[in-house]
């Protein structure tokens, strides 16, 4: 334990004491979660405490008279470099009170925290902030900005969006262009030569060679999340949610995945990739399994087809020749190197990463 102010002190947080406060500052620190099933303990729980791997995440708390007033906390995400596994701590859900907002706390918190993760051999922490008020408080702690992760949008009706404007009377000739629109880049999407099948993420174990295919394709990258069955089984089994997984196959042999769910978004429902990797010598791929997930969309009355990527990514999958705009939506990746096992070029080259929504906590 450290102190620091009078009667401020840093600890390893301990679930069994404080997981009820901790829930409480949840939902002081993200009012816009509300109602949501990420404010119950059983989303706590499965996120913190049901992880594949031993610890199940990092957890560091900041009291204030015994009162928990920060929180910061990592999971051990899997990485590869070069082939070889090592420990990565994903950074999220760090919280600060409002009472000791302004304070030095989220600064003081972070170093506490990432000192504490060294100690434990992780060699990088890395985070994907969306606003940019907490940024400059990372930075204080050592963070580094690598670059950023735009979203991209595939629009494909304006029924929502348009709900509440002057002009939602044009909402059917505008949604008439966006089916055209659409259309006309299906007829280059489709490759025959694939097959797509949709699986629920329940179905996950069922799937043949699916580790075979993740094998080969962590191969095929400098810096690669190990989304095998172990990791997927467990990133996508959060309370509440529901999952869809698409496999593309050339002679029952898997080329290609994309993982996708239904969200609301800004009161609009949408889909959301979040993720989508195919081999090296079979990208365009990429396409054929994009138009199923667009049909399912149209089918499950979804609006937006969405997915978090790098530029690099997004070239790397024809985001844009799919019907994809960048919005002014951003998240940055950022990153403490806390081995400098790696060098800082190394990690902040863009083109050594693959990272779309699962490499984060998010949705």
């Amino acid at each position: 334990m450290e102190v620091f102010f009078s009667n401020m002190e840093l600890s390893i947080f301990k679930k069994e004491n404080d997981i009820d406060q901790q829930r409480s500052l949840f939902k002081e620190c993200f009012p816009e979660n509300n109602g949501a099933s990420v404010e119950k303990k059983d989303h706590y729980l499965w996120k913190f405490h049901s992880f594949p791997t031993h610890p199940n995440s990092y957890e560091y708390a900041t009291f204030l008279n015994n009162e928990l007033v920060g929180y910061y906390a990592a999971l051990p995400y899997p990485y590869l470099i070069k082939g070889k596994q090592i420990k990565a701590g994903m950074v999220c859900d760090v919280m600060t009170g409002v009472k000791v907002r302004g304070k030095g706390v989220f600064t003081k918190m972070g170093i506490y925290a990432t000192e504490n993760m060294k100690k434990e051999e992780i060699e990088f922490t890395t985070g994907y902030p969306i606003r940019p008020e907490v940024i400059p408080g990372h930075l204080k702690a050592g963070w580094h900005k690598m670059f950023t992760l735009p979203l991209y949008m595939n629009l494909l009706s304006t029924k929502s969006l348009l709900k509440n404007k002057k002009i939602r009377f044009l909402v059917p000739i505008i949604d008439l262009f966006l089916k055209i629109y659409n259309d006309f880049i299906s007829v280059f999407q489709k490759n025959n030569r694939y097959e797509v099948s949709l699986y629920s993420s329940l179905e996950l174990e069922s799937i043949k060679d699916f580790d075979y295919f993740v094998k080969n394709w962590v191969n095929e990258h400098e810096i690669a999340l190990n989304k095998n069955t172990a990791f997927l089984k467990w990133r996508l089994a959060a309370p509440e949610k529901k999952y869809k997984i698409a496999i593309a196959r050339e002679n029952n042999i898997i080329l290609g995945y994309a993982v996708f769910c239904n969200i609301i978004k800004e009161n609009i429902p949408s889909i959301a990739i979040l993720d989508i990797s195919c081999l090296k010598n079979h990208r365009k791929l990429s396409s054929t399994i994009i138009a199923n997930i667009q049909e399912y969309a149209i089918e499950s009355k979804a609006e937006i087809l969405m997915i978090m990527a790098s530029k690099y990514v997004s070239n790397l999958h024809g985001l844009i020749k799919n019907g994809f705009l960048k919005s002014p939506y951003k998240f940055w990746l950022i990153i403490k190197n806390l081995s400098n096992n790696y060098s800082s070029s190394f990690l902040n080259n863009e083109k050594n990463w693959h990272l779309t929504w699962i490499d984060t906590d998010d949705l």
